[in-house]
């Protein structure tokens, strides 16, 4: 029983790595505004709308907001989402780089 305890606590924190993780994606994120069109936006999935740098001030807030922009609901640790995230933009710019 203790180590569960132990498992859900360390599942619901966002650690310094986690935190730097995820701001390295938001900002890869909004970036992709102003390297892309927006007809290469729509085709890769990616609705940079949701991303709002004046309310993001907390790393949750951004993965939520992350989560949002790439269309997808995550069920998971912190971890797992944000490596959904990863993946998924990982794909998104393999996709992006085919249409320059």
């Amino acid at each position: 029983m203790l180590i569960l305890l132990i498992s859900s606590c360390s599942n619901s924190e966002i650690d310094s790595d986690l935190e730097f993780r995820i701001d390295i994606l938001y900002a890869h994120t909004i970036q992709m505004e102003d390297y892309s069109t927006a007809e290469q936006l729509v085709i890769i999935g990616l609705d940079i709308s949701f991303l709002d740098s004046e309310t993001a001030n907390t790393s949750l807030i951004k993965l939520q907001q992350l989560e949002a922009s790439f269309g997808v609901i995550s069920k998971g640790t912190y971890e797992e989402r944000l490596l959904l995230l990863e993946e998924m933009m990982n794909q998104m710019m393999e996709e992006w780089a085919l249409l320059q």
